[in-house]
């Protein structure tokens, strides 16, 4: 699996052809790290959408997060606080975008509402695009550009965002359910460790010792695996 974060350059196709966007949605199948994927998504918006800098918001179905990526370093520092800005207000294209699963555009960036816009000014953004990730009807969340400039992006470069965006959102829909069936096949070995040292220790079958497990885990108000898992790393249940 490839696990760097690739960059648009290194596609060695021009942008706006048909080529460049078919080699983009094979290569973001190859990724099976999050955020490496999370940065070579921004960087091909930025490339696609002639933006200066560009961030992508994973939503709460995902995991709250956002990765920021520019050609250059002032103004990704600057995206990565307008992301997080975004998160933290639940507020900006990005975040309306994934609540109302739309292209959003904001041709001038003015300080006159809402939490974000006033930041935003203050750190020169002067217009933004942002397209929502969204796959089997589920938000996941965003993809942004920016530039300093007012009206900086044309109808082309928002058709090629959502684009990117489309094909981004199948991507991280596939890696997320990957992830979930990883960590469903990790929590049943977990369980299983948990039922034999209880069938071993108390003389248990292995219906009783995951009653046993369910209980401990109703009455601690804990969950299932945090139970199994105490008993798999110590060998004893926990205290309740």
């Amino acid at each position: 699996m490839e696990q760097r974060d690739g960059t648009a350059g290194s596609l060695q196709r021009s942008p706006d052809s048909p080529a460049y966007f078919a080699h983009f949605a094979e290569r973001l199948h190859l990724f099976s790290d999050l955020p490496a994927v999370m940065s070579y998504i921004a960087s091909v918006a930025a490339a696609t959408s002639s933006a200066e800098a560009a961030y992508i918001l994973l939503s709460s179905a995902m995991g709250p997060q956002a990765v920021a990526i520019s050609p250059h370093h002032d103004l990704e520092h600057r995206a990565e606080q307008s992301a997080h800005l975004e998160l933290q207000h639940d507020d900006g294209p990005g975040a309306v975008s994934i609540r109302e699963g739309r292209t959003l555009e904001m041709k001038q960036v003015t300080a006159v509402s809402g939490d974000w816009a006033p930041m935003a000014r203050a750190l020169g953004i002067g217009s933004v695009v942002a397209a929502p990730l969204v796959a089997r009807e589920r938000q996941l969340g965003a993809v942004c550009v920016w530039s300093r400039r007012p009206n900086a992006f044309p109808r082309a470069c928002r058709l090629s965002l959502e684009v990117v965006s489309l094909h981004s959102a199948l991507a991280l829909q596939s890696l997320r359910t990957q992830n979930e069936l990883r960590n469903g096949i990790d929590s049943a070995h977990t369980i299983g460790q948990a039922q034999g040292i209880l069938m071993e220790r108390y003389h248990l079958s292995a219906e009783s010792a995951f009653q046993v497990l369910r209980r401990y885990s109703q009455t601690g108000n804990l969950k299932l695996i945090e139970v199994a898992r105490q008993v798999a790393q110590t060998g004893v249940l926990p205290q309740l």
